[in-house]
């Protein structure tokens, strides 16, 4: 009996949390794509050769992974209360 009240009551929250993320995804959905991005291809194709092959030969790609990974592991690690 009590797992039954319990389900039902679980079922109300989750239900309007399930609402209100359809609610949000639709309206992020219904936001127009700016200009720019579509363009986007056209301005990496302006980069010269020269540059592209530092960034190439510098493993730029891993380097700014590994640096972004880094970024968000301290962020993640700040906002625990035990260890930040």
């Amino acid at each position: 009996m009590w797992e039954t009240l319990l389900d039902i009551l679980l079922y109300v929250p989750k239900k309007i949390a399930e609402w209100f993320f359809d609610l949000f995804t639709w309206f992020v959905d219904s936001i127009p794509v700016p200009a720019f991005l579509s363009d986007i291809g056209n301005i990496f194709s302006d980069i010269p050769p020269s540059v592209v092959f530092f960034t190439s030969a510098l493993e730029f790609n891993f380097g700014l992974g590994v640096i972004s990974a880094a970024y968000l592991i301290r962020f993640t690690i700040r906002r625990l209360p035990v260890i930040g």
